[in-house]
């Protein structure tokens, strides 16, 4: 069987076509990685009269003669033991990472976003009164728990896929809101919903720059009543040196609202930008970093 897959492999290269004139046909024998993950990385470093296939942890390469120990040189390079990674994700603006510093040991930020799970206070409901006066309902304030922090590490071995979550608990109004004798009555309800918002990343190291396949999972409070979480899913692929931060995406929010109660207006303003950014680093220097 084994001996049939390399015929076939051979065939498909000798076959006779118009753009393909090479005069030596080559098998390689991998070492560490299957032809499947070096093929893609190969075609776009091979000369125009190359061609390459393989299968499993054989590569057979057409070229001319002049090439083939160029792309022998090539394989060697790329045919590497997957080594262990650490991978760095800081969720905050560009200034709280340049403030921060480039270093691992970042710092954190009070009252900045922060990677992990967090925990919301007990929210707070009011009520107007006289006929057609609007209800007011507001809420009194979020808390995340102490130990979330801007800054989640992981250790990855190259080429296989880790998850990174951060998330938060969102409340939502479930009690009700009623008119009765020319009265509008409320009856105070917060519930909460935790929402994950997470991704999975794969690295893959070329000489001194990384490959990073990027697949997000978000959660987020669909809109309308009742609490639905909307899940989201996408992928990405971001490419940088090593040690180097990388933006992923990210968002900036102003947002202005005003409530009237009791005779007493209030205004509030917010402005929010929450980035998300990801650092690969060997596991060894980077754990000798962040001591």
């Amino acid at each position: 069987m084994k001996f049939l897959v390399l015929a076939c492999l051979l065939f498909g290269l000798a076959a006779p076509g118009p753009q393909v004139l090479a005069d030596e046909m080559e098998l390689i024998e991998l070492q560490h990685r299957p032809a499947s993950e070096l093929i893609p990385l190969l075609e776009p470093l091979l000369p125009q009269q190359a061609a390459l296939t393989g299968r499993g942890f054989q590569l057979v390469v057409r070229a001319p003669k002049a090439d083939i120990a160029r792309i022998r040189k090539l394989v060697a390079q790329l045919d590497s033991a997957p080594r262990d990674l650490l991978v760095t994700v800081f969720q905050g603006s560009e200034r709280d990472l340049q403030r921060s510093g480039a270093a691992l040991g970042l710092s954190y930020r009070r009252g900045g976003v922060a990677a992990g799970l967090g925990t919301a206070a007990d929210g707070q409901a009011g009520a107007g009164g006289a006929d057609g006066a609007a209800a007011d309902l507001s809420l009194a304030h979020t808390r995340r728990r102490s130990t979330d922090e801007p800054v989640q590490r992981l250790r990855v071995r190259e080429g296989a896929t880790a998850y990174i979550e951060t998330g938060r608990s969102i409340p939502y109004f479930s009690g009700g809101i009623w008119q009765q004798g020319g009265d509008t009555w409320v009856q105070p309800g917060i519930q909460y919903k935790d929402t994950a918002t997470g991704f999975y990343v794969r690295p893959l190291v070329r000489g001194d720059r990384v490959v990073v396949d990027i697949s997000p999972y978000r959660e987020a409070l669909a809109p309308g009543d009742g609490g639905v979480i909307d899940t989201r899913r996408a992928s990405s692929r971001v490419t940088g040196r090593l040690g180097e931060w990388m933006e992923l995406g990210g968002s900036r929010t102003q947002r202005r609202t005003a409530s009237r109660s009791y005779g007493a207006m209030t205004s509030t303003r917010e402005r929010g930008d929450s980035r998300l950014w990801i650092r690969v680093d060997p596991a060894t220097r980077a754990t000798e970093k962040a001591r």
